[in-house]
């Protein structure tokens, strides 16, 4: 309807190579990111007034075809991407904003094949592909960090003498699981298992595999890398499920997804693996961990973490191998100082109320003068933050917008997405929302 005329961009949504739900397993690949891309459209075909079929020029000159149905003409001949949309598109500050509900016709990243053989051609494209360039502050230059750098030599030299469990002490913030993700690309393992503590941990980690994180983007790795086919367990597995992960490079799985298997179902998994990565390992419980140790005698293993003791205490097992101070993590400005602000109050509730109020004054005077700053309210257990959330952000401060995230919020992916695009500026959570 001649809108058209005033995109200047396009973000572009993800290209999935393979993308497959059999519950309780899910498998994805990456064959190309998210991006925003410059450029002019021109409307192809229209109906009823609107426009169903648009063409996107770039500055690369690349043609891109917009339609919202399956071509049937030659519209695409010369197109180098044609996506096929199911929704409407908006337009958003002159950027073509495209549907969750998509599907790629067309793209120079998705290769023909079975993902049988998917693992094997990522694996196979990582050879001699880590770069170990450091960052570099002064010039701005992309790269690893000191921490990162260090912790993988640290791997490196302790597997070329020995494949006993090690640990890996880095400090929250980091960068811990950019070397995890390192370390699988050096490693090259026929298939990686990575253990972590929590439901809202294992979407994070599946999301971090599955686009080698920032790797790419920090120049340690090649944009023309292949990347893994990972899979995420989301419940107990049964002999078909344990089969269908034998098309992955990485598995994520919770501890309590893994254990909650019989003996005979627990061997076989563990079977699938050569190397084992514990994630956040001092959250996870001695017991468990424990049982499943039992069976990774002939793997390598490795735990990564901000503190080498548990929660109840105990020591995590394993040789520490790389330990990163915190206080060189405070000299290289990982962390911020702290402005603490003092309220004092008897009740529980009257307590929390100034809490709040101290808290939103800052929110509000720090995006004032221009912050890109969130207010994050962190509770213990999720009955203590639903409270707070109902009787106190929620009800005193709607007008920016709380939300209220544990591991039982339903579409989580959604309401951080929406934190992320600045729709909330107070978010409610529970204990472990900032790992």
């Amino acid at each position: 309807n001649g809108e058209e005329n005033s995109i200047k961009a396009v973000q572009l949504p993800p290209s999935w190579a393979f993308h497959l739900w059999q519950d309780p397993v899910q498998i994805r690949q990456l064959a190309a990111d998210a991006e925003r891309v410059p450029c002019q459209a021109s409307a192809l075909q229209s109906r009823n007034g609107r426009v169903n079929r648009i063409l996107l020029s770039t500055p690369s000159n690349d043609a891109i075809v917009i339609a919202s149905r399956e071509p049937q003409d030659l519209f695409e001949a010369n197109a180098n991407r044609v996506l096929i949309v199911h929704q409407r598109a908006e337009i958003e500050n002159s950027v073509l904003i495209l549907p969750r509900q998509h599907s790629w016709h067309r793209h120079p990243r998705l290769v023909s094949g079975k993902l049988a053989g998917a693992a094997a051609r990522a694996r196979d494209s990582w050879g001699n592909a880590l770069s170990f360039v450091a960052e570099d502050a002064a010039t701005k230059r992309p790269g690893l960090r000191p921490p990162q750098v260090g912790a993988l030599h640290a791997i490196a030299a302790h597997w070329s003498v020995s494949q006993a469990p090690a640990l890996v002490v880095m400090p929250t913030g980091t960068g811990k699981t950019e070397v995890m993700l390192a370390t699988l690309v050096m490693r090259r393992p026929q298939r990686l298992l990575v253990v972590i503590p929590s439901d809202l941990l294992r979407e994070q980690t599946f999301e971090k595999f599955t686009k080698l994180g920032v790797l790419r983007a920090a120049g340690v790795l090649p944009n023309e890398i292949v990347l893994p086919v990972v899979g995420a367990v989301h419940g107990i597995l049964d002999a078909a499920a344990i089969k269908r992960l034998e098309d992955c490079n990485v598995v994520v799985a919770t501890m309590a997804a893994v254990t909650g298997m019989g003996i005979m179902q627990l061997r076989k998994f563990t079977a699938l693996f050569d190397l084992v990565f514990f994630d956040e390992a001092h959250h996870l419980p001695a017991a468990s961990w424990e049982r499943l140790n039992e069976l990774l005698t002939q793997h390598c293993v490795l735990q990564f973490t901000a503190t080498p003791f548990r929660l109840d205490g105990r020591r995590i097992p394993g040789r520490i191998i790389y330990n990163f101070p915190l206080r060189l993590a405070q000299e290289q400005k990982y962390f911020q100082e702290i402005d603490f602000v003092e309220v004092i109050e008897v009740d529980e509730f009257s307590a929390d109320q100034k809490i709040a109020e101290a808290a939103v004054a800052r929110l509000r005077a720090d995006r004032a003068a221009g912050l890109d700053h969130l207010l994050l309210a962190r509770a213990d257990t999720k009955a203590r933050a639903e409270a707070l959330f109902a009787k106190i952000y929620s009800a005193q401060y709607a007008d920016l917008n709380p939300v209220l995230i544990h591991s039982e919020t339903l579409q989580r992916r959604e309401a951080l997405d929406a934190i992320r695009a600045r729709k909330h500026f107070i978010v409610v959570c529970v204990d472990m929302f900032g790992e």
